[in-house]
C-alpha cells in the first residue's frame, strides 16, 4: 500500500470516528440533560472533534501533495497539539467527576494545570523556533527536545486517571459503580497503549480510534446507568436491587458470613413534603442516601445500597454478625441527626433487619421479614412522637 493510500485510509478512519462522535452529541442534546457531568462530557467530545478534523486535514493535505507552505504546517501542528491537551484535560475531568460523583470547582481548576503547562511549552516555540518543533525543507517537521516534554501532561492525565480508577475500584462496594470503574480502567489502559503506538505506527490513527471507543463506552455506560440507577440519589434502583439480590441468593457465602437485608424508611417523610415542599423532600432523600453511602465502611463485607421506592432504601450486605448491621444503621441515624441540627425538621429513619436462612423461599420472604421489622420500629417512633 502506498503512502498516499495510507494517508487517505487514515483520513477515512478519522472521519468515521468524527461522524460517530457527532451522533453521540446529537443524542445527548436531544436527551436535554444539563448536569455538570454531561456538560464536561460534551466539551470533551467537541474538543475531540476538532482534534480529529485537524488530524484528517493533515492526512488529506499530505496525500494530495497540497502546497500548504511552512505557515500552514506550523498552524496545523500548533492546533493539533493544543487540542490534544484540551481533550486530555476534559477527559480526565469527566473521569474524575464520574468516579468521585462530584465536580468541585477547585479540583476542576487543579486538573487543568498540566494542560496549561503543555500549552505554554507549545507557545514557547513561537519565541524559540525549533525548541518544540520546526518546519524544515520539504515542509517536513523536525522535533526538538521540548516536543517530547510537552507530551508529559498527556501521560500525566492518563496515569493519574488510571490510579484514580484503581483507588475507587478497591473502595467502591456498589456493584454498578465497580463495573463502571473497571470499564474506565480498561479504557485508560487502552489509551496508554494507543498513545505509545501512535508514535510508531504513523499510518494508523491509533489514538483517534482508542479515544472514540472510550467516549462510546462512556456514553453507553451513562445509558446503562439510567436503566439501573436512581437519578435523584445516584443509588442503584429497584431493578438493580432485584438483579443483585437474586444473584447473591444463588451464590455461596463466605465462610462465617451471613446475608442480611435492611429496609430503611424516612420517618414522617410526608410531613416534610407537605410542610416544606417537594424540593426539600428531595433534599432529605439525597441526604439520607449520602449517609447510607458514607457509613458503609462500617460493614466489612460486600454491600449494595439502593433506593427501593419513594422514601424507602434497601441495603444488602454479607457480614459475620448482626451487630455489625445494627451498628451501621445506628451510625446512619446518628449522622442524620447531627446534620439535621440546623434544619427546620428532624430527619430520622426506621429500619428493619432480616437474615437470609434456608427457610426463606426467595426474595419475597426476605423482604417480608425486613418490612415487618421496619414497621415495628416505625410504630414505636410514631407512638413516641404522639
Amino acid at each position: 500500500m502506498t503512502t498516499k493510500m495510507n494517508e487517505m485510509l487514515y483520513a477515512e478512519i478519522n472521519l468515521t470516528c468524527c461522524a460517530l462522535i457527532i451522533l453521540i452529541i446529537i443524542r445527548i442534546i436531544r436527551s436535554l440533560r444539563r448536569d455538570v457531568r454531561t456538560r464536561i462530557y460534551v466539551k470533551a467530545l467537541s474538543g475531540f472533534i476538532l482534534f480529529l478534523l485537524l488530524d484528517t486535514i493533515w492526512a488529506v493535505i499530505h496525500a494530495a501533495d497540497f502546497p500548504m507552505g511552512s505557515a500552514g504546517e506550523y498552524l496545523l501542528e500548533y492546533l493539533y497539539l493544543g487540542f490534544l491537551h484540551v481533550t486530555s484535560a476534559n477527559l480526565f475531568i469527566f473521569l474524575r467527576i464520574l468516579v468521585e460523583n462530584e465536580g468541585k470547582l477547585k479540583r476542576v481548576f487543579l486538573s487543568l494545570l498540566p494542560a496549561c503547562t503543555g500549552i505554554l511549552i507549545l507557545l514557547y516555540n513561537l519565541f524559540d523556533d525549533g525548541s518544540v518543533f520546526r518546519v524544515v525543507e520539504g515542509n517536513r517537521l523536525k522535533f526538538g527536545m521540548l516536543y517530547y516534554i510537552q507530551w508529559i501532561p498527556v501521560y500525566m492525565y492518563l496515569f493519574a486517571g488510571f490510579f484514580l480508577v484503581i483507588r475507587y475500584l478497591r473502595k467502591d462496594e456498589d456493584l454498578a459503580r465497580k463495573e463502571r470503574d473497571f470499564l474506565a480502567m480498561v479504557c485508560l489502559l487502552m489509551l496508554v497503549i494507543a498513545t505509545l503506538l501512535d508514535e510508531f505506527l504513523v499510518c494508523v490513527p491509533s489514538l483517534s480510534m482508542a479515544l472514540t471507543i472510550c467516549f462510546l463506552f462512556a456514553y453507553l455506560d451513562e445509558q446503562n446507568a439510567s436503566i439501573f440507577m436512581d437519578a435523584l440519589t445516584q443509588l442503584n434502583n429497584r431493578r438493580q436491587f432485584n438483579r443483585y439480590l437474586d444473584q447473591r441468593l444463588t451464590e455461596k457465602r463466605m465462610p462465617g458470613k451471613e446475608l442480611y437485608l435492611v429496609i430503611v424508611d424516612i420517618d414522617f417523610f410526608k410531613e416534610i413534603n407537605d410542610n416544606y415542599g417537594h424540593m426539600e423532600g428531595d433534599c432529605a432523600l439525597v441526604r439520607t442516601a449520602a449517609c447510607l453511602k458514607n457509613c458503609v465502611e462500617d460493614l466489612d463485607g460486600k454491600t449494595m445500597i439502593c433506593r427501593y421506592g419513594g422514601d424507602e432504601f434497601a441495603i444488602v450486605t454479607e457480614v459475620s454478625r448482626r451487630e455489625e448491621v445494627e451498628r451501621y444503621c445506628q451510625r446512619v441515624q446518628k449522622k442524620l441527626l447531627e446534620e439535621g441540627e440546623y434544619m427546620p425538621y428532624r430527619l430520622e429513619i426506621s429500619y428493619g433487619i432480616a437474615m437470609y436462612t434456608d427457610e426463606c423461599r426467595g426474595i419475597s420472604d426476605l423482604l417480608k421479614m425486613a418490612d415487618r421489622a421496619m414497621y415495628a420500629v416505625k410504630k414505636i417512633h410514631h407512638n413516641r412522637r404522639a
